[in-house]
């Protein structure tokens, strides 16, 4: 689902091009100029738990469903 990626911060959403995904790929296991650091894979898995936790626990989206039916009564 398009709301469980933040593009460029916690994964990539492209295309559904095997091509557009080896590079991303090859971007993100690539090291040196021009390709992601072991600080930028670290960075993205973080910023996707944290994605996780904040939107999709079940008290979370307990909360969200509640919001949704006090506003239909």
């Amino acid at each position: 689902p398009l709301e469980s990626v933040a593009n460029g911060e916690t994964g990539y959403l492209q295309a559904p091009d095997p091509e557009i995904w080896g590079e991303k790929i090859f971007e993100l296991l690539e090291k040196g100029d021009g390709g992601a650091s072991e600080a930028k894979v670290e960075s993205m898995r973080k910023a996707a738990r944290k994605r996780v936790q904040d939107m999709f626990v079940m008290d979370v989206f307990a909360d969200n469903l509640d919001r949704i039916v006090k506003r239909m009564e």
